[in-house]
């Protein structure tokens, strides 16, 4: 019954290649899960249904209708009839005519039709409100998520900004560290050269001085 619904609203292509069976009449299991919990997940673009016969949404919002159809003659006998009847060479006004009059052997009216059309219409309308809590849904996580994760990241770079200020300023202080050991290196250099030339400059005046007298002293003592 599902197939058979999905097939009088798509068309399939006839150059596409079709699906094996390996029985006659609908497939059992072929349920899908409520719109509020399918899988909003983008496809790949290589995944995108190149028809719509391959729209994952058709077989949701077909079994929806399902298991709403109503009994007897209504609405989809109706598109039904006007499906075969595509098949053969007439005008849309008589594809219509020649549909309602198997509809009228049945005692259905056209109010009858179209109120049909309508209740079925009113379902997918449902189906679509539960699609938009579920696509909203979605995205408020998705939004989400990737709010979280960009906050994440920013504090991420909010605490390696200051690491690296901080370095930054530690450098700074290092780097005056330095200039400033250098400075006393130089300074400090340059009073033990002081120190050396003042020492050698008293060392020579008392070397000279004993020098002399130790001469004087051969001199003279005799």
């Amino acid at each position: 019954m599902l197939k058979k619904i999905k097939s009088i609203f798509v068309v399939e292509d006839s150059s596409a290649p079709k699906a094996s069976s390996t029985s006659s009449g609908d497939t059992k299991g072929d349920t899908n899960p409520p719109m509020s919990e399918i899988d909003l997940t983008i496809p790949a673009p290589n995944n995108i249904p190149e028809s719509s016969s391959e729209n994952r949404f058709l077989s949701i919002l077909a079994q929806a209708i399902e298991k709403n159809n109503q009994q007897g003659f209504d609405y989809f006998e109706f598109r039904q009839s006007l499906i075969n009847l595509s098949k053969l060479n007439m005008d849309e006004m008589t594809k219509y005519k020649s549909a309602y009059a198997a509809a009228q052997a049945m005692g259905v009216s056209p109010a009858t039709l179209v109120d049909s059309a309508k209740f079925y219409l009113g379902l997918l309308n449902d189906e679509g409100k539960k699609f938009s809590i579920a696509e909203q849904n979605q995205r408020t996580k998705v939004v989400e998520d990737r709010k979280n994760e960009l906050t994440q990241i920013a504090s991420e770079i909010q605490k390696k900004q200051e690491m690296i200020i901080q370095l930054q300023s530690e450098v700074e202080k290092l780097n005056k560290i330095l200039e400033d050991k250098k400075q006393d290196a130089a300074n400090m250099a340059g009073k033990l050269e002081h120190t050396k030339n003042e020492f050698e400059t008293a060392m020579k005046s008392i070397a000279g001085k004993i020098s002399d007298d130790i001469e004087k002293m051969n001199q003279y003592l005799k």
